[in-house]
């Protein structure tokens, strides 16, 4: 069920600015169930400044079962499994040895912003007690900026030309919002539904340079 948002985006200019920043259109507000919610499948020219539309390797393979089938739905992500050891008391005695911190890591040696180890330490405590808080108060959903923003189409499909479909939606924006309601055995989250509208990369770089004459693009 879709809730028009017309309303709620008046005057929130620095939100659409947002929005438009990422090159999405406003679609409405749906109540979605979480087993229908996708981790984002990224790729390198929409998170650094480069025209290379090759997918990130580390979630590539991590989404990736044995069999080489891959399920990117959010319950398998590293921040679902993060916020499961800390609800669980599993969590290892270091957190190098988590999977979200080695996510972290791959970034950084991909380029994707310095994530030095004191900042990934940073980062886990910040998200545990995001998870905490949702966990002991609930999830504010009456406030737009706490929706997580989800695709009615995979970006690497929509943007840069990949063969991908989900049964469901792509989650752009709020996976530890998304991932700690699933920790906690929510089924159901109100989230903005954006469809992609952009003509060039966060970065700003235009998407023909991106996808090149063949469409696979360079890295410069």
């Amino acid at each position: 069920m879709f809730w028009p948002i017309a309303r709620k985006l008046t005057g929130l200019s620095a939100f659409t600015r947002r929005l438009q920043r990422f090159g999405f259109q406003p679609v409405g507000i749906e109540v979605v169930g979480i087993d229908r919610l996708f981790a984002f499948r990224a790729v390198r020219c929409e998170v650094v400044p480069e025209t290379s539309r090759e997918p990130i390797g580390f979630l590539e393979d991590w989404f990736k079962d044995e069999n080489g089938d891959t399920d990117w739905r959010i319950s398998n992500s590293m921040h679902t499994r993060l916020f499961d050891a800390h609800l669980n008391g599993t969590m290892p005695d270091r957190l190098e040895h988590l999977d979200y911190w080695r996510w972290h890591e791959s970034l950084a040696a991909a380029g994707i912003n310095e994530r030095p180890p004191e900042w990934i330490a940073t980062k886990i405590r910040n998200v545990l007690g995001l998870f905490d808080s949702i966990r002991q108060q609930g999830f504010d959903a009456s406030r737009l900026e706490n929706l997580p923003w989800v695709l009615d189409r995979p970006l690497i499909a929509s943007r840069y030309g990949f063969d991908y479909t989900i049964p469901g939606y792509e989650v752009y924006d709020g996976h530890h919002r998304v991932s700690a309601l699933c920790s906690l055995g929510q089924t159901t989250v109100p989230a903005l539904v954006v469809r992609d509208v952009g003509h060039e990369t966060p970065c700003g770089i235009p998407l023909e340079q991106v996808m090149g004459d063949d469409g696979m693009g360079t890295s410069t």
